[in-house]
C-alpha cells in the first residue's frame, strides 16, 4: 500500500468543521497522513479541530497547523512542500467525507495508470440534507486538453473532489503566471501526463451555503453593484492568467516531448491563443466600464 496524504483545509467553519475531521479521521486506506490546516480562522474552527484531534487514538498520522496569516486561494499551494507521499487528496472543511473516498480514489489512478481523479459529490445544504448528484453517474464528462483549452475549464475543476500524484508539481516548471488555483493545474497538467479520471461514485459530500468563498456566492452576496463588478473583474483577470499559465506549460511540454500528440496539442495552442485574446477584450470592456462608474460616482 503506498502512502498518502489528505490535505483538509479550512477558513472559518467552526459549525462544519468537526464532521469534517472526523469524517478524514474515519478514512480506511491505511498509509494515510492527514494535515488539517486553518487558513488563520477568526472563529473557533482551530479549537474544534484541536478538540477533535485530541481524542483520536487511531492508526492515522495526524497533523494540525495553522496560517500566521490568510491566504485565501493559495492555501492549498503552500501545503505542497509539507506533503512527503506521492499520492494527494484534498477535502475542505465544510464538506464531509465517505469513509472509501482515499482509497477508492487512490485504487483509480494506480489501476488505471491515472494522473488524476476527480470523484463525483452528493451535493447537501448548510444542514447536511442531501439534495443531488453533482454529476450523472451514467453520462460523466470526459476530459480533454481541447475542452480546457476553448472554454477554459471542466468538470474535474473543482478542488473538494480531486486526488493527484504529485509529480504534477514535480515533474513541471513553476507555473506561470505563478498561477494559485490547484484544481487548474492538476486537471490540465493531468490530461498532459497520464490522464485524468472522473469517478462515478459520491464520495464527497459537498456542502453548498452562503458562507462559500466562491466568487459565484460573493458576487451573490455583494452589497451594490460595484462589488459586484469588482469581483466580476477578478475573475477575468484569473482566466487571462490561467490561458496564460495553459500556453505556458504547453510550451514547456512541447520543448521536453516534441513528438507527444502533434496534432492535439497544435490545436490547443490555437484555441489557447483565442481565448486568450477574448478573456482579454472582455477585461478590458469591464475595466473601461468600472472607470466609468467611478466617474460616475464623483
Amino acid at each position: 500500500m503506498q502512502p498518502a496524504t489528505f490535505l483538509l483545509t479550512a477558513y472559518n467553519q467552526a459549525r462544519f468543521i468537526e464532521a469534517s475531521v472526523r469524517s478524514a479521521l474515519a478514512q480506511t486506506y491505511p498509509a494515510l497522513t492527514i494535515i488539517i490546516s486553518d487558513d488563520c480562522s477568526t472563529d473557533d474552527t482551530l479549537a474544534v479541530i484541536e478538540g477533535v484531534v485530541a481524542g483520536y487514538s487511531g492508526p492515522h498520522r495526524v497533523i494540525v497547523r495553522r496560517n500566521g496569516a490568510n491566504t485565501a486561494i493559495g492555501h492549498v499551494r503552500d501545503l505542497l512542500p509539507f506533503v512527503e507521499t506521492e499520492f494527494v487528496v484534498l477535502g475542505h472543511g465544510d464538506d464531509i467525507f465517505e469513509p472509501k473516498r482515499v482509497e477508492m480514489q487512490i485504487k483509480r489512478m494506480i489501476d488505471d495508470d491515472l494522473a488524476a481523479t476527480a470523484c463525483n459529490a452528493t451535493i447537501i445544504d448548510r444542514n447536511g440534507n442531501g439534495q443531488r448528484l453533482r454529476l450523472d453517474p451514467g453520462n460523466l464528462p470526459k476530459p480533454s486538453i481541447e475542452e480546457l483549452s476553448v472554454i477554459g475549464r471542466n468538470q474535474a475543476q473543482l478542488g473538494a473532489v480531486l486526488a493527484w500524484r504529485m509529480e504534477l508539481f514535480r515533474d513541471f516548471p513553476e507555473p506561470t503566471p505563478p498561477t494559485r488555483r490547484i484544481d487548474q493545474i492538476v486537471s490540465f497538467r493531468a490530461l498532459l501526463k497520464r490522464g485524468l479520471g472522473i469517478m462515478p461514485e459520491p464520495l464527497v459530500r459537498w456542502r453548498h451555503h452562503e458562507e462559500n468563498r466562491s466568487p459565484e456566492i460573493q458576487k451573490r452576496n455583494a452589497k451594490d453593484a460595484a462589488t459586484q463588478m469588482q469581483i466580476d473583474e477578478r475573475k477575468a483577470w484569473a482566466r487571462i492568467g490561467h490561458a496564460h499559465f495553459m500556453l505556458n506549460d504547453l510550451a514547456w511540454w512541447v520543448s521536453q516531448f516534441p513528438d507527444d500528440r502533434k496534432a492535439e496539442i497544435a490545436k490547443a495552442h490555437r484555441a489557447l491563443t483565442r481565448r486568450l485574446l477574448k478573456e482579454s477584450e472582455a477585461w478590458a470592456k469591464l475595466r473601461y466600464q468600472m472607470a466609468r462608474a467611478k466617474v460616475t460616482e464623483h
